[in-house]
């Protein structure tokens, strides 16, 4: 969730494609120097390397799934989390259900839930 007015800086990841898919409200890219509006069911991909920055616009906060390839710019942020800082976390009940997580009331094909939705149907 981006509230509106937030996002990230000018910033670049020298080895890594990162990409932006809109799922709810209105983001302003920066890539590049071009500047783009992107909104729900928009795909956004960032090169290698190239300076990018963005911002949660409109009335609404933003909602997105980004990617990052192949994904060694976090490899310090998760393993470098200190002892301690998951204080208070509690392992979900079911955690098959904790990894596949279900909209109660959307029923997917063979009678499951649907997780996404708003995404079926997208080509």
């Amino acid at each position: 969730m981006v509230p509106v007015g937030a996002g990230a800086p000018p910033n670049h990841h020298a080895g890594e494609t990162e990409a932006f898919f809109v799922l709810e409200g209105q983001v302003g890219f920066m890539i590049d120097g071009q500047e783009r509006l992107a909104g729900p069911g928009d795909f956004v991909p960032i090169p290698d390397g190239a300076v990018h920055a963005f911002k949660a616009v409109g009335e609404a906060p933003a909602r997105m799934l980004i990617l990052n390839a192949p994904g060694r710019m976090h490899q310090q942020f998760f393993t470098g989390i200190r002892p301690g800082a998951a204080r208070g976390f509690q392992r979900p009940a079911d955690p098959e259900r904790a990894r596949h997580p279900r909209r109660p009331g959307h029923r997917g094909s063979g009678g499951h839930d649907d997780p996404a939705p708003e995404l079926r149907g997208r080509a």
